[in-house]
């Protein structure tokens, strides 16, 4: 998955309707440069997030005829061409001019040769106060017992677990088996928000990716606090579906602000419904270690 920022939405021309296009484009390539996909994600205001299935970009049909519309909207002419090799791959989302860049690592499945379309091997949003139009561009995973830090806070790095993605405000790691991944943040907020008002911008961004995204059952929003800071913690459950895969997935989350609302703070747990409690304990030396510095 590939998640962006955008200040403002950005409108689709009706010339880029007619050739299925936004205005955010999102390039993959390989490790010798070679163009994987041209791909479009979506333009709106706020977070952004576009599923790439892990496969090369399907062969143009040819046709002397017009395609009618239902055969136009038909999601299975975008299933893609062969799926991509294990490997490095470099994931350019350009907006505006601007371009900005990722690079991800598509594992083998354990016991298999085709590329892990698990919850592990997606990465979780950036935070909603991000001042980036796009995605900060982050190094390869790096492996090892350490700590990796921003301005917004530090966090340890168990052994084997990776920093898989990191910016100026939001550090994403993921653990050594590709059970799923652990997003801590913290920035400036512009208006000023409070801890629900963190939350309600969080839950409305999985209601607007995920139509199925629901408290978890048995459980229910607690005010409280997570290393020193003030907020909220709930459970979400929804479904990620890419590659015509379905996962049953959860997160725990915490929201938090500072007194005067000029700070967040989130924290996100994203795994398996069926691994969500046992996956937070595994975090724990992770989640017990975030330190805020804002």
């Amino acid at each position: 998955m590939v998640d962006y920022w955008l200040r403002t939405e950005l409108k689709v021309s009706d010339e880029q309707k007619q050739q299925r296009r936004t205005p955010v484009r999102i390039t993959v390539t390989d490790g010798r440069g070679d163009t994987v996909t041209n791909e479009y994600g979506p333009s709106k205001q706020g977070f952004n997030r576009h599923v790439w299935n892990l496969r090369h970009q399907a062969p143009e049909r040819l046709t002397f005829e017009k395609p009618q519309e239902e055969e136009e909207e038909n999601p299975f002419r975008q299933a893609g061409g062969p799926r991509v090799a294990p490997g490095t791959y470099t994931v350019a989302v350009t907006v505006g001019g601007r371009t900005e860049t990722r690079t991800v690592a598509v594992l083998a499945n354990r016991g298999g040769s085709n590329p892990s379309g698990g919850v592990g091997s997606l990465p979780s949003p950036s935070p909603a106060s991000s001042a980036s139009p796009v995605a900060s561009p982050t190094a390869a995973p790096t492996y090892g017992a350490t700590t990796a830090s921003n301005d917004g806070l530090s966090v340890p790095v168990p052994q084997g677990w990776a920093v898989a993605n990191k910016d100026s405000e939001a550090i994403v790691l993921t653990d050594p088996n590709s059970e799923g991944s652990v997003t801590a943040a913290s920035g400036r907020s512009s208006p000023t928000q409070t801890a629900q008002d963190n939350k309600n911008t969080i839950d409305a961004y999985f209601k607007q990716n995920y139509p199925d995204a629901r408290t978890c059952g048995g459980t229910t929003a607690t005010n409280g606090t997570f290393n020193g800071v003030h907020g909220v913690s709930w459970s979400l459950c929804f479904t990620l579906t890419a590659g015509g895969h379905s996962v049953a997935a959860a997160s725990s989350l915490f929201a938090g602000a500072n007194t005067s609302g000029s700070v967040y703070y989130i924290v996100m747990v994203v795994t398996r419904q069926d691994n969500l409690k046992a996956y937070v304990a595994t975090a724990k030396p992770v989640l017990q270690g975030i330190h805020w510095k804002l």
